[in-house]
């Protein structure tokens, strides 16, 4: 989480100019990651207790993976919140 938002904070400005993304979109893209990441925590324990150990973490860093993959190479704003929220969604 820490890397993350330390990586967005930086690219922010980059990605705004090349997405051609709206202050608005900005900031749902940055804020998004909180609550994601709090969606996450809230159901890591389930996960946890249906999987085990090492299988939560096989499965969180494969799909950790595949939305970073899908972030980067988003081409507008609703592919780039799509890799976002995949973590979410599986």
């Amino acid at each position: 989480l820490g890397y993350d938002i330390g990586v967005n904070t930086g690219a922010g400005m980059l990605l705004q100019e090349s997405l051609a993304l709206t202050d608005v979109q900005l900031e749902v893209f940055m804020g998004s990651l909180n609550l994601f990441a709090m969606v996450g925590a809230l159901s890591s324990h389930w996960i946890s207790d249906r999987l085990g150990r090492r299988w939560s973490f096989r499965i969180a860093a494969v799909v950790f993976i595949f939305g970073t993959v899908i972030q980067s190479g988003a081409g507008g704003y609703a592919s780039l919140m799509f890799g976002r929220a995949k973590p979410i969604c599986h």
